[in-house]
């Protein structure tokens, strides 16, 4: 098991993820894509800014192996 950290990018800064979670694999960090769809239209519908929030996933060495965008999940 890899352990993988989800920062959340609002344009310029970066909130970081110090605790991260353990997970299999990169697949099953793609896999994660639904919970995060859930958590932006539920932030949409309560009238929460989305526009430029992004997850930006590390692994254990710092490398952003994925950015999922949370506009992108209202298409």
């Amino acid at each position: 098991m890899a352990r993988y950290f989800f920062h959340i990018r609002n344009t310029g800064a970066c909130e970081k993820d110090d605790e991260g979670f353990e997970l299999p694999g990169i697949e099953a960090v793609k896999n994660l894509r639904m919970a995060v769809r859930k958590l932006v239209m539920h932030m949409a519908t309560h009238g929460e800014p989305i526009v430029g929030l992004s997850f930006e996933v590390a692994d254990e060495k710092g490398d952003i192996v994925l950015v999922l965008p949370f506009e992108s999940d209202l298409d």
